[in-house]
């Protein structure tokens, strides 16, 4: 189990050691086969951007995203986000996850996702995600 926050570790540090620690220890699993990585990490505003890869499984008939993939994409630049801005120990799960799909992704290579935190309370984070292409 990889290990809480680092003393005077930024979000960004943490994130990025997540990501690496998914791909190399947690091979097989749905985490570990994902192609993710930050790009952008804006702590004063809240805001981290990611870059996923696509793979063929993730396309539907159509050719695009599929939105079940989209969302497991969300869900997952969300989880990693919320963990690393968690106060103290523990786990912190999904607890309500709301899609809404306003165009189809056309999933070329790589998409964006561009996660925000909304708020905070002592017990929840609500978080948004985008994808873009």
């Amino acid at each position: 189990m990889m290990p809480e926050r680092y003393e005077n570790e930024t979000v960004g540090q943490m994130i990025n050691r997540r990501l690496s620690y998914a791909k190399e220890q947690l091979t097989g699993t749905l985490v570990g086969m994902l192609d993710m990585q930050l790009v952008e990490c804006n702590e004063p505003e809240n805001t981290f951007v990611y870059l996923a890869k696509t793979e063929p499984w993730m396309i539907n008939f159509h050719g695009t995203l599929h939105g079940g993939m989209c969302a497991m994409l969300a869900d997952q630049a969300m989880g990693h986000t919320a963990f690393c801005l968690k106060d103290g120990p523990g786990i912190i799960p999904n607890i309500d996850l709301n899609v809404k799909f306003h165009r189809p992704v056309i999933a070329e290579d790589r998409v964006l996702l561009k996660v925000r935190l909304l708020s905070r309370s002592k017990s929840l984070l609500h978080l948004s995600c985008e994808v873009f292409r």
